[in-house]
């Protein structure tokens, strides 16, 4: 049986005294090293914290332009095999996307605005007529006003936001110089998503072995191609119910029809 070696001393050691008596001791040096590999950890995983929070805004419009260039890589597809250049295929995809949503918000927007801002000063109203429906009802002794203020809309918070609102909301943020931003890099992130998604997946794949660069290739146009369908399915099918809806709830006279609609539809496509 072989002697440890004086010089390097074992981290924890353990011998046996007086009857089943065990003294155990550890190393200095061992002790010094636990202490710098935590705190070591500590530092960088408080630099990761704060790298992540002080970045989580700009990783936001990162990972929504993949899921937007992935949205349309479909179509971009479509266009690239009728021989038109990648490039010039994804910037005719999205340059009628942003012609659809301007032409919407030129139609629609200062209605929806000034509907949403109606409706929203309208909620206390609501919920007391809602309050007074359960008590008449359920014989319930329940109070509005201490239902409003837990819920934070009293009529002076909700009338100062719906003006707020209605007070030129396009305006503001057509001025704000870091939603300009934010817009151009949602853009440029999802045109090079788009334009550049075989030659990102070439890179990837080249990481791997060979014998799973065939299998990984396969599964990232598998993945795009249901992504992309199912993502515009949805906003098509969100489209058509909120417009369906719109139309009925007009038809019938029911106020605030347009941000009802438009509720209706995202929240019956998007929301699980």
């Amino acid at each position: 049986m072989t002697r440890p070696n004086e010089d390097f001393p074992s981290d924890i050691t353990a011998k046996k005294t007086i009857g089943d008596t065990w003294q155990y001791g550890v190393n200095q040096k061992f002790i010094q090293k636990l202490l710098l590999s935590v705190i070591a950890f500590v530092v960088l995983f408080q630099l990761i914290e704060w790298a992540f929070f002080k970045s989580k805004d700009f990783l936001f419009l990162v990972l929504f332009s993949w899921l937007l260039g992935i949205a349309i890589t479909p179509l971009v597809n479509r266009l690239a095999k009728t021989g038109i250049k990648r490039g010039w295929a994804t910037l005719i995809v999205i340059s009628g996307l942003i012609v659809f949503i301007l032409g919407f918000f030129y139609a629609f927007g200062q209605l929806f605005i000034s509907q949403l801002s109606s409706l929203i000063t309208q909620i206390p109203d609501l919920v007391d007529g809602f309050v007074i429906w359960l008590n008449s009802t359920f014989n319930l002794n329940l109070s509005t006003t201490s239902i409003q203020n837990s819920l934070n809309i009293s009529n002076p918070e909700l009338t100062n936001y719906a003006q707020n609102l209605a007070g030129g909301l396009l305006g503001i943020v057509s001025s704000i110089v870091g939603f300009i931003f934010n817009l151009f890099t949602v853009l440029l992130f999802t045109f090079y998503f788009a334009a550049e998604a075989p030659t990102i997946r070439k890179t990837i794949a080249g990481w791997l072995p060979a014998k799973q660069q065939l299998v990984f290739s396969t599964v990232w146009k598998v993945t795009t191609e249901k992504t992309g369908g199912f993502v515009i399915s949805r906003i098509i099918l969100a489209g058509l119910n909120a417009a369906f809806t719109s139309i009925f709830l007009l038809l019938i006279d029911v106020p605030y029809w347009l941000p009802l609609g438009i509720f209706t539809g995202v929240i019956s496509q998007f929301i699980p």
